[in-house]
């Protein structure tokens, strides 16, 4: 007897051992799942979808942590670039993140062919990791004042077509369809082109019997609750007429034992019910999951009904799983479920519904969270023309879809769905949505044990090089930033590398110098500045897939100084003959501003030794010495204080302050350009004026090595990140009388606005001509709420 017991007992250890086993296990493949995927998830808020070559997209990014979705992020640097279907890159930049957000923007060329292209996002952690993750969304380039509409049209003979073939398919919660269990079953009924179809009808059993009726909910898929009987088969009659040549369509075979899952959120609670038949005393494992993070699990054995009840109060919004497994941690059942809905923040878009041509708008912008509170908030928004700037074919992705829904849920869903966003659409349809198109393949003990995650690489610096051996070497690089105008010494290690960490920048910092050294003969070194990057994650990113994205069979050409570029970038310090014909200079300032008050003056013009000499050579209103700073004209506003204006040395705005770029000797300057007035505010944010300053060495660049003339000069520009440029409001003064301000697609983008009390009101003109303007707002708060939404008005 004595033995017996012991059996038992231990018998009881073995199976209590072998339980906490399986927990382990099942915590310990959710930890390895969980290393596989970067905690940065980013979203970008585009201006637009649509746009024409030489158009400039302009952005906003958002970047959280993916687990606690938290916006935190240890990175520094993200990268955006635009990419064609032969996944070559139009054109791409590093962009400095800044408390979770980054602003930016990317060029169209000229001669670009028309077609879908992607923007493709990602930071410098997520290349670590799996290009999956990264950000991607589809664009539109078209030929400006085409046609836009007949592009998404369907010929009647097609939609006539189509409703003559009907795929209806029925879907059981969970995955399960037993006998003598209460069910629900989601079904949904498509044409032959995917087109989703209302329709409504009645359930019947293989002797006609109507069991249930069933109708589409509001945006195609629908419920039916009913429980099986054993011994009988179902079937669909579709009560609309005779669409069909088929008159009844079979649902599931339901099966004689097995398990049922059944979910239903209120609030702060998840109520989980597992149903069984023929199948007592079998052991399960209910997990709950979400970003890849296991939230709760529990093993139990049913009899005939297993109830649980989630507190999801401390949970953020998002999507959760519930899944069901076997002892062998197979999953028998899952279901997706949307919780915490209420947690986000509700953004409301005010102004008046029809407007004359050129009127002002007046937005007002209301931001509050669940509980009427207003919390601080940076909000990003856009004002489009929609026959301008809005492709029909394709979603303007919005900050909830991306990171509020499972990326393989969203991909499963039709397009006009996607086209008007999940943020629009009520909780009950959003629940049928997650029935019918959430579901995934997956193993959870399919997790490869070997595979030890790689120590994470850190990108977020650049090196210079010493690429030949002198007598005479430097010790240390001083380098010089544009923004602040701080003085950075790098030491040079063992291995002739000077390297300079992106965190011990100021965050203003985008670009930089290199100086020259004290001793004239250590400047004649051969040095090469690297940023680092994975190249290999690189090239995979830009063939991921975009959703709703069609590849188009025709072959993008583009020239060969469209590639994305994160090869070194080479400068070359040594005197060089170039025998090649040197390019010949043309002021561009020049012809951009040709009907504004423009003043050139060629290096043969310029006299002096200096920037300062060559400037107050000119006839300018005020030269301040002491501030660095010039004022071109007196002010005209009201609070009559001049403004400077800004300095843009070949193509790079440094700032209303010539500090900076004084060292410049007037040998190596080819041209100076003073531009007047507030033109120059649409591209680079100047409303005092601009005055452009382009080097010889500039004007007759390279394509990877830039030549000196001389052997003491070191001075070359080093882009960290892209510089910001500011979207330019134009007043209706202006909208009257510049053509090009008239017909605007982008009408209005402001990427980050500042919310301290629940409102902002924004004020801008209207184009001249009619239309329906589209409005996006994207946001996110301090206490980690994020929302969008989208309004629109019409132009007559």
């Amino acid at each position: 007897m004595k033995i017996i017991y012991t059996l038992v007992l231990l018998l009881c250890i073995q199976i209590s051992v072998n339980s906490q086993n399986a927990i382990n296990n099942l915590n310990e493949n959710f930890k390895k799942q969980s290393l596989e995927q970067p905690l940065d998830q980013v979203f970008i808020h585009l201006d637009r979808n649509q746009y024409y070559p030489g158009d400039t997209i302009r952005f906003q990014a958002y970047i959280r942590d993916r687990q606690t979705c938290v916006f935190e992020t240890q990175s520094l640097s993200l990268y955006a670039m635009i990419v064609n279907n032969n996944y070559e890159t139009i054109d791409s930049a590093r962009f400095r993140i800044s408390n979770s957000v980054s602003s930016g923007w990317l060029t169209i060329p000229n001669s670009i062919n028309t077609g879908n292209y992607k923007i493709v996002a990602f930071t410098s952690l997520m290349m670590n990791y799996n290009p999956e993750f990264s950000f991607r969304t589809p664009i539109r380039i078209t030929k400006r004042r085409s046609n836009i509409q007949n592009s998404n049209s369907t010929t009647k003979s097609q939609v006539l077509y189509a409703k003559t073939l009907i795929d209806l398919k029925f879907l059981p919660e969970g995955g399960t369809f037993v006998y003598g269990i209460p069910q629900r079953l989601a079904f949904n009924a498509v044409e032959a082109s995917g087109k989703t179809l209302n329709i409504k009808g009645v359930i019947v059993n293989q002797n006609d019997k109507p069991i249930t009726k069933f109708c589409s909910g509001k945006y195609g898929p629908g419920i039916i609750k009913f429980t099986p009987v054993p011994g009988e088969k179902y079937y669909a009659v579709i009560e609309e007429g005779d669409r069909s040549s088929e008159k009844k369509w079979s649902l599931p075979e339901p099966n004689k034992v097995g398990v049922a899952l059944k979910v239903d959120q209120y609030k702060n609670q998840l109520n989980i019910d597992i149903y069984e038949n023929g199948m007592k005393n079998s052991k399960y494992t209910l997990c709950v999951s979400m970003n890849n993070a296991l939230i709760l699990s529990k093993e139990f054995k049913i009899d005939s009904v297993f109830s649980l009840n989630v507190n999801t109060k401390n949970l953020p919004a998002g999507t959760a799983f519930i899944t069901l497994l076997d002892p062998n941690l197979n999953p028998i059942a899952e279901r997706l479920t949307f919780i915490n809905s209420y947690k986000r923040l509700y953004v409301g878009i005010e102004s008046v519904k029809f407007l004359n041509k050129g009127e002002e708008t007046e937005l007002t912008i209301n931001v509050t969270d669940e509980n009427g509170e207003e919390p601080t908030s940076i909000i990003s928004l856009a004002v489009i023309d929609s026959t301008l700037g809005y492709y029909k074919g394709f979603p303007i992705p919005d900050i909830e879809s991306v990171f509020l829904y499972d990326p393989t849920f969203f991909n499963n869903l039709p397009s006009r769905i996607k086209l008007q966003g999940l943020s629009n659409i009520d909780k009950h349809d959003i629940d049928i949505l997650f029935l019918t198109y959430g579901w995934r393949k997956f193993n959870l003990t399919k997790c490869n044990q070997s595979n030890t995650k790689n120590s994470i690489k850190d990108y977020e610096y650049f090196v210079i090089k010493n690429r030949k051996k002198r007598r005479k070497e430097r010790t240390s690089f001083n380098l010089l930033s544009f923004e602040g105008s701080e003085t950075y010494s790098i030491p040079i290690d063992d291995n002739k590398e000077a390297r300079l960490y992106y965190n011990s920048l100021d965050q203003r910092v985008r670009q930089m110098l290199i100086l020259p050294d004290e001793d004239p003969k250590k400047n004649k070194n051969y040095v090469e500045v690297m940023f680092p990057g994975n190249n290999k994650y690189i090239t995979e990113v830009k063939k991921q897939a975009t959703f709703s994205f069609s590849e188009n069979p025709d072959r993008q050409h583009l020239s060969s100084n469209s590639v994305y570029n994160y090869a070194p970038i080479n400068i070359d310090l040594d005197e060089i003959t170039v025998k090649a014909q040197k390019p010949r200079y043309k002021n561009s300032h020049t012809e951009l501003f040709a009907t504004s008050n423009i003043r050139a003056y060629s290096g043969k013009d310029i006299t002096g030794i200096s920037l300062e000499d060559a400037l107050s050579s000119f006839n300018l209103y005020k030269l301040d010495r002491f501030e660095k700073k010039v004022i071109l004209r007196q002010s005209r506003s009201l609070s009559n204080d001049d403004i400077p204006a800004t300095f843009v040395l070949d193509g790079f705005s440094v700032g209303d302050s010539y500090e900076p770029i004084d060292y410049l000797n007037v040998a190596d300057i080819e041209s100076i350009s003073i531009l007047k007035g507030s033109r120059g505010y649409t591209l680079y944010g100047a409303s005092g004026g601009i005055i452009f300053i382009d080097t010889k060495f500039h004007a007759g660049i390279q394509t990877k090595k830039v030549y000196s003339e001389r052997k003491d000069d070191l001075m070359r520009r080093i882009e960290l990140f892209r510089s910001e440029i500011e979207y330019y409001i134009p007043t209706k003064e202006e909208i009257k009388s510049l053509p090009h301000f008239q017909n605007r697609p982008t009408v209005l983008w402001l990427n980050e606005i500042y919310v301290n009390n629940g409102m902002a009101k924004i004020r801008y003109p209207n184009n001249l001509y009619k239309g329906k303007a589209i409005i996006t707002v994207n946001g996110v708060s301090l206490n980690n709420r994020i929302g969008s939404a989208r309004y629109s008005y019409k132009v007559e």
